[in-house]
């Protein structure tokens, strides 16, 4: 699952989008189709995981959604603080 912690959902869905043409070069609808990608505020991103832990998944691939360093690093500080919570 490609996964974007940000201020807002539409935040979130255009980093996503850059991501998807970045790394796959596929607009992000396409990529959608074939993987599981969430973007939104961590209180958001925390529902959608617990909904698969509570569905019985017991491990989750995080993938983070985004093209720099730097965003990666500070998107990693966001997941940890996620999977503290879950």
């Amino acid at each position: 699952m490609s996964v974007v912690v940000t201020d807002t959902v539409e935040q979130g869905r255009e980093l996503l989008g850059e991501f998807a043409e970045a790394s796959y070069g596929l607009p992000l609808e396409q990529l959608e189709q074939i993987q599981a990608a969430r973007a939104g505020q961590r209180t958001w991103s925390r529902r959608k995981l617990r909904g698969y832990v509570a569905a019985g998944r017991r491990h989750l691939a995080v993938r983070i959604a985004t093209t720099t360093i730097e965003s990666q690093r500070e998107q990693l500080e966001q997941i940890i603080k996620l999977k503290a919570c879950l």
